[in-house]
């Protein structure tokens, strides 16, 4: 009976031993431990934070308050589409901006989109995007199921997932695969009953940041306090602009090769030799993107420096400056993507009917030498 005793009690302990080290791995890969915050005020209301992990990951945050005087934030009207983020910043004078939401293959905004007071032309919910909008002062987050009165919309984005409900990570986060992969993120929440957003972009798919899981992004809007979060276009389109740190903050995943001074060896990708000497790939090439969200605000009277809470560890790497795309088309996409959609079809079909009637051809020819014979 004893032995009988002892050996049940030592395979619930090994039991709970296996059970309990998964967990705590878990938590541990979704808390990467901090090593370098470095908070600045552009604004009154405004707090921008470089955060570096050593994941390794560079995240940038900034936090608004609505309420402050002079603070208004907005998303992109119809007319201004198709820009860069410095870009729409400067057309507006803006201290902040962000890339916005998704867009189909005709070059559409998926789910709602307004600016400038009003949604843009022939938007319609969709099922499957939820809603970041802004009226009377107020920012809300929409689900899909519910989506924001259009009479009512004077700024909006839409994106997806939900990241954050009721100040808790949404649980249906654990059930997309895609969602489980580190990538660039940009990703807006809101917290104090709409009063304060906030806007945050992640660096990705470069040698010091590897980016973030949705879950992890959830995990840093509630340690930030935000009540919902809203993941927006990422990848190659998540860039912020901060225009008292000087301009584009993060280092967008998009890249370009660069001649391979001292100061970008060892930070590249790759490297090639070419007839100009040794070349490396870097990150950061900007992208035309669809909509964004911008925060204007009065410049203060006095530039604040920036100040440094940090454990100790990796420091902020200060990246190379962002090139503007290679190809600007801006507005014209939308005619290109629409004109490509009718036109490739109708020549697929032409080169299908000459094809038919090559066949067709062939086998009649082949039918008279068959019958001359």
């Amino acid at each position: 009976m004893r032995l009988l005793l002892s050996t049940i009690v030592v395979s619930s302990l090994c039991a709970l031993a296996w059970s309990g080290a998964p967990s705590a791995a878990l938590a541990q890969r979704r808390a990467p431990r901090v090593v370098s915050d470095v908070w600045r005020d552009p604004a009154p209301g405004i707090r921008y934070l470089r955060r570096t992990t050593s994941t390794p990951t560079q995240i940038h945050v900034v936090v608004c308050d609505l309420d402050a005087e002079g603070v208004r934030l907005f998303a992109t009207p119809h007319a201004d589409r198709w820009t860069t983020v410095p870009e729409f910043a400067t057309r507006h004078d803006l201290e902040i901006a962000v890339n916005g939401g998704f867009w189909s293959t005709l070059q559409d905004p998926r789910g709602l989109a307004a600016g400038g007071g009003t949604p843009w032309p022939d938007v319609a919910s969709d099922p499957e995007f939820a809603t970041f909008a802004l009226s009377e002062g107020r920012a809300s987050i929409h689900t899909a199921d519910v989506p924001p009165d259009l009479e009512d919309l004077t700024d909006a984005v839409s994106g997806k997932p939900i990241l954050v409900v009721d100040g808790e990570p949404d649980p249906a986060l654990l059930e997309l695969a895609d969602g489980q992969l580190r990538a660039p993120r940009t990703a807006v929440g809101t917290a104090r009953r709409g009063r304060q957003v906030i806007l945050v972009v992640v660096d990705g798919r470069q040698r010091d940041s590897r980016g973030m899981t949705f879950t992890e992004l959830a995990d840093l809007f509630v340690e930030l306090g935000a009540d919902r979060a809203l993941n927006l276009d990422g990848g190659g389109s998540s860039e912020m602009y901060v225009r008292s740190a000087g301009g584009v903050v993060n280092t967008p995943s998009r890249g370009r090769w660069e001649i391979a001074v001292d100061e970008l060896l060892g930070s590249g990708e790759s490297t090639r030799d070419t007839t100009h000497g040794q070349e490396v790939f870097v990150r950061g090439r900007e992208r035309e993107v669809m909509n964004h969200l911008g925060i204007a605000a009065p410049r203060p009277d006095v530039v604040v420096m920036p100040h440094e809470s940090s454990i100790g560890g990796l420091v902020p790497i200060d990246p190379p400056a962002p090139l503007p795309p290679r190809v600007r088309v801006g507005p014209f996409r939308e005619t290109l993507a629409r004109t490509a959609a009718v036109t490739v079809p109708l020549l697929v079909l032409a080169a299908l009917i000459a094809l038919a009637r090559r066949v067709r051809r062939g086998w009649l020819d082949r039918r008279r030498r068959a019958a001359s014979r």
